[in-house]
C-alpha cells in the first residue's frame, strides 16, 4: 500500500513539474495519477488512506486529487485481476480524454 501511495505522490509531482509544458504532458500526468489512485481502490486501500495524499492546502492540485479519489471510490472494486486491470486502465483513459477535451 505504501508503494502505491508513493506512486500517487510521484504522479502529482510530475503533473506539477509539467504545469508549464504542453497540454499533452499535463494530461498524461493526470492519467497516471488517476491510474495510481484507481490501483489503490482496486487493491482495497480505504478511501481515507487514499485521501491522505491530498495536502489540504486549497490548491487546484488538491482539488483535482480529491476529485479523482472520490470518483475512483464511486466505482466498483473487483476481485479478479483481469477486471481490476481493466477498470484501472479505463479510469486512466477517461481522465486523459476528459483532460484533453478541456
Amino acid at each position: 500500500m505504501k508503494k502505491l501511495l508513493i506512486a500517487s505522490i510521484i504522479a502529482i509531482a510530475s503533473i506539477n513539474a509539467n504545469a508549464s509544458n504542453n497540454k499533452l504532458n499535463n494530461c498524461k500526468g493526470v492519467s497516471k495519477l488517476a491510474t495510481s489512485i484507481m490501483t489503490l481502490r482496486q487493491s482495497g486501500v480505504p478511501v481515507v488512506d487514499a485521501l491522505g495524499i491530498v495536502k489540504n492546502d486549497g490548491s487546484k492540485m488538491d482539488e483535482l486529487v480529491e476529485k479523482i479519489v472520490l470518483m475512483a471510490y464511486e466505482q466498483r472494486a473487483y476481485s479478479t485481476k483481469k477486471y481490476q486491470d481493466r477498470e484501472i486502465k479505463e479510469f486512466g483513459n477517461q481522465w486523459f480524454v476528459g483532460c484533453m477535451k478541456n
